[in-house]
């Protein structure tokens, strides 16, 4: 699928922010290590945490003010501003692709999709369960079509998250 200018900078925008987070998240786990080998464990919990630490270092996500933080963790959370009929059901689907291939690197688990509106609910969700829609089969090709669009009225499974990708 071909992206737009708009939609290919926001896909870029995301590749580099998962790019950061991994390169904070393997220089931590690197760190961590060391500090075990050498039997300073305590010292592990005064470290920053890595997405806490890409927030405060990395010059375009320091002025996040809202700095998303929940029981005293700060997790991942970055916005972009996507016009009406800007694609944001295609940029949803590239940022699983992204995710999952280049950050996480494990195909299978759980995304839930939030949307604003039941109207829009109605229209992601048609699309995502159109086997022909090319963001079904981008996801397909993410897991190698073992992908589940459930709906929030469906019973979701251990089984069914640790076997597919689930959104």
């Amino acid at each position: 699928m071909i992206l737009k200018s708009s939609q290919q900078k926001a896909v870029t925008e995301l590749e580099k922010f998962f790019g950061h987070w991994k390169n904070e998240l393997l220089a931590y786990g690197e760190t961590a290590k060391t500090l075990k080998d050498v039997g300073q464990e305590s010292i592990i919990a005064s470290i920053t945490p890595p997405i806490k630490k890409l927030y405060e270092t990395v010059g375009e996500y320091r002025e996040f003010s809202d700095m998303p933080e929940a029981q005293g963790v700060v997790y991942p959370r970055l916005c972009l501003q996507v016009p009406t009929g800007g694609g944001k059901t295609l940029l949803g689907v590239e940022a699983i692709r992204i995710f999952k291939e280049k950050f996480l690197e494990d195909k299978k688990g759980l995304v839930v999709w939030i949307v604003h509106s039941e109207p829009i609910y109605k229209q992601t969700i048609q699309k995502l369960q159109d086997k022909t829609n090319p963001y079904r089969q981008i996801l397909d090709q993410i897991r190698g079509n073992r992908t589940l669009i459930m709906e929030k009225t469906d019973t979701l499974r251990f089984q069914d998250v640790n076997e597919n990708l689930v959104v």
